[in-house]
């Protein structure tokens, strides 16, 4: 029997026996659905080898109660938080488990091939220079991000990494946006193009504030997107879209990109906690698009029994 054979019998028989184990662990309604996810082991050689996994979508979870824009001006100011990641050189990427890195499928998958890249991680300190590179272990795409083909389907631009290094210190939250949010957001990541004056080497990291375009997001028909107005690049896919809440006050922080940050450090002030509420991806048509964190995604970052 050749391996392709092998692989896809072994990709039925665990997709089979995933669900099966999962009809059990979780509970869920009549009106259920399933997600299929496929996990790449970094040490095979075969870069396009995988086994298939499946998590249930909502309203199945009762657990739980490609160009980018700069838009105006170029608004990017350094950021220093080591918490946003180099996915290869090529994009970004978050730390939001003791081994979990979040980013952009298109950052770790050929989608034409079938291909993983497997690329390293690097978080960065001072300028251009690595503090730590890690390999990548195990990573993570949703089986329908390549069922389109060549054509492009956003909503499902997801995807994880997973390390066996212990990255607990750099640890962010993940969490869900309300409808409606009038605050300030900003984008995270590696961009390719600078403001003027700004370092000119790749590997600096930068930020932008802005606002949600809700009626952009609204008239998206996948409901799955964030549209917004913070600055992006090439390079910054997979970077965070997040707010910044003062812990005491509760207060939105309107001014964290208002200048560059002068020392790299772990999560910044403590004084303030940041929460991830999308996934940057792409650009157009006067905003720039994240992949919105919802029920789903948590499930699939946070609560996740196949991670390795």
């Amino acid at each position: 029997m050749s391996r392709l054979k092998k692989r896809k019998l072994l990709v039925v028989f665990v997709g089979v026996f995933f669900c099966l184990i999962l009809s059990v662990a979780v509970r869920v309604n009549a009106s259920s659905s399933m997600r299929f996810y496929m996990r790449h082991d970094c040490s095979d050689a075969d870069s396009t080898s995988y086994d298939l996994y499946a998590l249930y979508t909502l309203p199945g979870l009762s657990n739980y109660s490609s160009p980018r824009t700069i838009i105006g001006n170029n608004d990017f100011k350094r950021d220093a938080n080591q918490s946003i990641v180099s996915i290869g050189y090529n994009g970004s990427g978050t730390i939001v488990g003791d081994h979990v890195i979040a980013t952009c499928a298109h950052c770790v998958i050929n989608k034409a091939t079938g291909e993983f890249y497997s690329p390293n991680i690097y978080i960065i300190g001072n300028g251009n220079t690595p503090i730590t590179t890690i390999s990548p272990r195990y990573i993570h795409v949703c089986r329908s991000y390549l069922n389109g083909g060549e054509n492009y389907d956003y909503k499902f631009d997801y995807a994880m990494i997973y390390v066996e290094e212990d990255l607990s210190d750099y640890k962010l939250d993940l969490g869900m946006i309300r409808d409606g949010y009038q605050g300030t957001v900003y984008v995270s990541g590696f961009p390719t193009t600078y403001p003027s004056g700004a370092p000119s080497g790749y590997g600096y990291r930068f930020k932008s504030a802005g606002t949600i375009d809700w009626s952009a997001t609204h008239n998206d028909a996948n409901g799955l997107t964030l549209w917004h107005t913070a600055d992006s690049d090439g390079g910054v896919s997979g970077g965070p879209l997040f707010i910044r809440e003062n812990i005491s006050t509760g207060a939105i922080d309107s001014t964290y990109a208002n200048v560059d940050d002068t020392d790299n450090i772990i999560n910044q002030d403590d004084n303030y906690n940041i929460s991830i509420i999308g996934i940057h991806f792409c650009g157009g048509n006067g905003n720039n698009g994240s992949i919105k964190i919802t029920e789903d995604l948590l499930h699939f970052y946070l609560n996740n029994n196949f991670v390795y």
